[in-house]
């Protein structure tokens, strides 16, 4: 009817081609190059969960569409690394500003629960998504121990398991 096809749920992709074919039929992803598409879904094909995580943060801040179609048609596709860097500073900015907007909440004394778990939820959503992105990306890590530890008085939580990163501090 009317010409418009229906798109289909991120959560129904099973295979690494499933994956291809939805961002390149699906907008504002099909706007990106070939490979950055394949470099997303190289980061992320081995965890369906995150992925979903990442297409649903992705999706609900308009990163592709706010940043990253403009930010690819100035430095082409040959710069796959540098697209993947800047797409988890971005998250990892909307994940801080959720936690900011959480926190702030939080001392208002809100009841509104819904909303104050949805910041939350954006905001641990992105920091995981931006480690997935870019392993490197520190500052992430940190902020997941935060949310876990300090916000949600889980402190024997609040430590990130990282390859590398196998001790955890005493105290």
């Amino acid at each position: 009817m009317f010409g418009f096809k229906k798109r289909k749920p991120f959560y129904e992709n099973k295979s690494r081609e499933d994956f291809i074919k939805w961002f390149t039929e699906t907008k504002p992803w099909s706007k990106l190059d070939l490979n950055i598409i394949e470099a997303i879904v190289n980061k992320f094909e081995n965890d369906p969960e995150a992925f979903e995580v990442f297409e649903w943060v992705s999706e609900t801040c308009n990163l592709v569409a706010d940043n990253y179609i403009p930010l690819m048609d100035k430095i082409g596709s040959d710069e796959t690394d540098f697209a993947l860097f800047t797409f988890a500073s971005t998250l990892y900015n909307i994940g801080s500003l959720y936690r900011d907007k959480f926190v702030e909440a939080i001392k208002r004394g809100s009841n509104d629960v819904k909303a104050v778990s949805m910041l939350l939820n954006i905001s641990h959503s992105s920091f995981e998504s931006a480690i997935k992105l870019n392993q490197f990306c520190l500052g992430a890590y940190y902020q997941l121990a935060f949310l876990r530890g300090k916000i949600m008085n889980k402190n024997k939580d609040a430590y990130c398991t990282s390859p590398g990163l196998t001790d955890t501090p005493k105290g």
